[in-house]
């Protein structure tokens, strides 16, 4: 169970699959993307209480042009962002992806991680902090 959580449908079957085809339409565009996903907080059990089901779910993802040297190729033009998703009532299923969107850091203050460290700190802070408009 390490690569699902539970989801409500109106989540898993909207802005977060519409989010998936989006990535999907970019890698067959020649795109490449990092993609990072996980869950957050906590609304309950199941399975007897030995499954958490999370407050919110989210992703962020870091797209490149196709090519080599990843990391020669991320510049303070990259695009970067992040979503997060309710997971909890109401969440409509027609509700658009973009409307989830928020920058890579506001899902490093949500979560406590800290993504595409790699990358040259400058540059790291440039592209977390923007909000995508695409």
């Amino acid at each position: 169970m390490t690569n699902f959580v539970p989801q409500m449908g109106s989540n898993n079957q909207g802005p977060w699959n519409d989010f998936e085809n989006y990535c999907r339409s970019l890698a067959s565009q020649g795109k490449e993307i990092y993609i990072i996903t996980g869950p957050v907080g906590n609304i309950g059990t199941i399975a007897g209480g030995r499954i958490v089901v999370p407050q919110y779910t989210w992703k962020v993802v870091l797209i490149l042009p196709n090519g080599s040297n990843d990391l020669q190729r991320v510049t303070r033009s990259t695009r970067a962002f992040g979503i997060v998703v309710p997971n909890f009532p109401p969440l409509n299923s027609n509700t658009p992806w973009r409307q989830f969107r928020v920058t890579v850091d506001a899902v490093e203050n949500l979560t406590g991680y800290n993504f595409f460290s790699a990358i040259p700190i400058n540059t790291q802070a440039i592209i977390e902090r923007r909000r995508d408009v695409q």
